[in-house]
Formats: structure tokens, sequence, C-alpha cells
């Protein structure tokens, strides 16, 4: 049934959004999963260890050190 009705559904389906990947021929909820933590790690700076999970006291150390910049800027701003 599902082969039956692939062509129709395909042919009259607005297309899908970047966003989602894990319904798009080729790409997978995994190939998502990991563009999301490359993500997290280069643009937010959250350390991962090899099988996935956050380094905590990594995570705590850099958090702690940018507290006080972010801080003055949100200070700044309300001046």
């Amino acid at each position: 049934m599902e082969r039956f009705i692939h062509g129709i559904l395909l042919a009259s389906s607005p297309p899908l959004d970047v966003a989602q990947g894990g319904f798009r021929a080729q790409r997978s909820a995994l190939n998502q999963a990991l563009c999301l933590a490359q993500i997290c790690h280069i643009y937010l700076g959250i350390p991962f260890k090899t099988g996935g999970d956050i380094e905590r006291d990594r995570l705590l150390q850099h958090n702690t050190q940018k507290m006080p910049t972010s801080l003055n800027v949100m200070a700044s701003l309300s001046q």
C-alpha cells in the first residue's frame, strides 16, 4: 500500500523544510543530531566526549569563565 501511494503523495505534498532532515531523502535523524552537536561545540563552546556525552566539568569551567563578560554586556545594555 505504501509503495502504491508514494508517488501520489510525493507529487501532491509541499516541499519539506531543511530542518526536516529525518524525513528527507538521504538524510537521517542521526545526521541531524551530528549537525546539532557540531553547532553546539563550535558556536556555543559545549565540549563533548567521544561517545557524545557532554563534558560537564569543562562546560562548568567554560561558563564560569564566560559569565563575568556576559554580565558586563547585559549591564551595559541596561544603562
